[in-house]
């Protein structure tokens, strides 16, 4: 049996791949970062603006002016600045010389193994904080801040509903945040959670329209297009699954433009690297802001869908 073993193993066919733990993150596609902080900031900041027009002389707000005025109105602006931590973060990589040689020989070098590893949990530490914040920390993120709007629960299980029922709850959506922002910003982008996303793309419209889906219709038969001139971007994204209250599918409507909202984060980067004995030490660093909701009037949740 030992003979036959060893040529089985002479036999063997090993493949160098190394195959890395499936994973997905989406942060990038849904916000955009903000690049312009250090990993020596403390905290990132923004300023609101709000303007106000005192002393007008008509009912109508308007400052008109007659013969017998000698004073003019005044405009009064008042800035309100939003502080929030940046947290710096680190991770080491750490093997010994004889681990290398080793590893060299198999053909799969675990320096480039670890740093692998390393850029991969960041992806997804980086993920879990554009969308959800740390609870441990008490920070928000996309999907889950206490500054957006939460409007009534749709109270519909898409699963169930018509295609006309689906798309009044996104119409509804969509309109409601416009009329948030004074009608200044109408959303043009969509978070689902990937089973409703699932459902928009083989739900069809209606037997007249044959193979239009009603993620399609949904793109170009909303406000979004022919208010912003562009189709509304629907994506999917894991993190939205369960996340509203109670448990319940929550889906996002907002802007996806840095001016209103962004991730304020520091690149990772590698420090000097030492030996300790014979193990070789790579010290690496990077920061984490808190998501920036800039303009809170731009963006609303629906829970139950």
């Amino acid at each position: 049996m030992s003979t036959l073993a060893y040529f089985v193993n002479q036999l063997d066919q090993l493949d160098p791949t190394l195959h890395e733990p499936l994973y997905n993150v989406t942060y990038s596609r849904d916000i955009k970062l903000r690049e312009d902080i250090s990993i020596f900031n403390e905290s990132s900041s923004f300023t609101r603006m709000t303007f106000g027009a005192v002393g007008t002389q008509s009912a109508t707000g308007k400052p008109w002016l007659n013969q017998n005025s000698n004073t003019l109105p005044n405009i009064s602006i008042d800035g309100e600045r939003v502080v929030t931590p940046v947290r710096p973060l680190g991770q080491e990589l750490v093997y010994s010389s004889i681990e290398l040689e080793k590893s060299v020989k198999l053909g799969q070098p675990i320096d480039v193994q670890k740093y692998n590893a390393m850029n991969i949990m960041h992806q997804m530490w980086t993920d879990e904080q554009v969308y959800i914040g740390d609870r441990a920390l008490g920070s928000f993120g996309l999907i889950n801040s206490p500054i957006v709007t939460l409007g009534p629960s749709t109270a519909l299980n898409w699963e169930a509903q018509s295609a006309d029922a689906i798309i009044e709850s996104v119409d509804e959506l969509l309109e409601a945040t416009y009329q948030q922002s004074g009608y200044a910003v109408c959303p043009s982008k969509l978070l689902l959670p990937p089973r409703q996303f699932s459902i928009l793309c083989s739900k069809k419209v209606s037997v007249e329209s044959g193979n239009y889906s009603l993620i399609e219709y949904l793109k170009r038969a909303t406000i979004c297009l022919h208010i912003n001139g562009i189709e509304l971007d629907i994506q999917p994204t894991k993190w939205l699954a369960n996340a509203g209250v109670g448990g319940l599918n929550r889906m996002v409507a907002y802007t996806n433009e840095p001016q209103r909202v962004r991730f304020p984060m520091v690149p990772i980067r590698r420090e000097t690297p030492y030996f300790q004995g014979i193990n070789f030490c790579a010290p690496y660093t990077w920061a984490f802001g808190e998501v920036e909701i800039v303009y809170p009037d731009t963006i609303q949740y629906r829970d139950g869908i």
